[in-house]
């Protein structure tokens, strides 16, 4: 009982000491941010069914999975704000060492050598750990220079705007309104660098409909999941801190023998 007013009275403190202004999103933890890392971890396998399965054919697994990123990019954030300005070493160097292991996986599944998404959520741990260091302008003039990136070739999943969206999302968890343009630019951007060839091709309305649909669900999804999560308690823990790590590979690795099996 003495274990659970405590835990409860460290997220009261979380919370207030982070809401000088008012946040712009829903802020969770205990089990209700283990409840959305769990949304997340299901539209990847929804979207990671699609891709190893179906050849990326099912219009709706597609959307569905456009909810996964911005999810664990949520719980990212999360995790870089409740450090109070520190820098979340050990949290960051975890996520590093799983990026390293889980790539056989990565490439095993996909085969391609692209860094997997524990290393964009890695690097973008650590550019929201040293935000606050620089100017708001700076800040943004960033995020619109990740946003052009998706012009170019870039070696991670996500690229440099999947790496500056934890950041965005920090800022608005923090009360910043005028990041919510670029918060929205970045969840549009994510998924636009793998459907470049396309975009080259010319935007016809079809093709134009189809990318606001991708941006759109970047967005509502995640929003339901957050919505959803302010009715789960916000406090205890439902998964340990390795269980996402080692899910991840194992699932990667599971889908991919199920598929040379039955689907190949």
């Amino acid at each position: 009982m003495l274990k659970i007013k405590t835990t409860a009275l460290k997220i009261k403190t979380f919370m207030s000491n982070n809401s000088s202004k008012k946040s712009l999103l829903p802020l969770h933890n205990g089990y209700a941010l283990d409840f959305i890392k769990i949304c997340a971890a299901f539209l990847m396998v929804i979207d990671h069914v699609n891709y190893i399965w179906f050849d990326h054919k099912s219009f709706l697994m597609l959307m569905a999975g456009r909810g996964t990123f911005p999810l664990f990019c949520y719980a990212v954030a999360v995790a870089v704000l409740k450090a109070n300005g520190h820098i979340p070493a050990q949290y960051i160097k975890r996520m590093f060492i799983f990026a390293i292991v889980s790539m056989p996986f990565h490439y095993f599944t996909f085969e391609n050598l692209e860094g997997n998404v524990i290393f964009t959520l890695a690097f973008g741990a650590l550019i929201a750990a040293f935000i606050h260091r620089i100017k708001l302008w700076q800040i943004y003039a960033l995020y619109i220079g990740a946003t052009m990136s998706i012009l170019i070739p870039f070696p991670i999943e996500f690229g440099l705007a999947g790496i500056m969206l934890p950041s965005a999302i920090m800022l608005a968890l923090r009360g910043e309104r005028s990041v919510l343009p670029f918060l929205i630019l970045l969840l549009f951007s994510i998924n636009m660098g793998c459907f470049m060839n396309e975009i080259r091709k010319g935007l016809s309305p079809a093709v134009l409909n189809f990318y606001l649909s991708i941006g759109v669900a970047c967005i509502v999804l995640p929003m339901m999941a957050l919505k959803l999560g302010n009715n789960v308690q916000q406090t205890g823990r439902l998964l340990s801190k390795y269980s996402l790590y080692v899910f991840y590979p194992a699932h990667l690795f599971l889908l991919k023998i199920i598929g040379l099996v039955f689907f190949k």
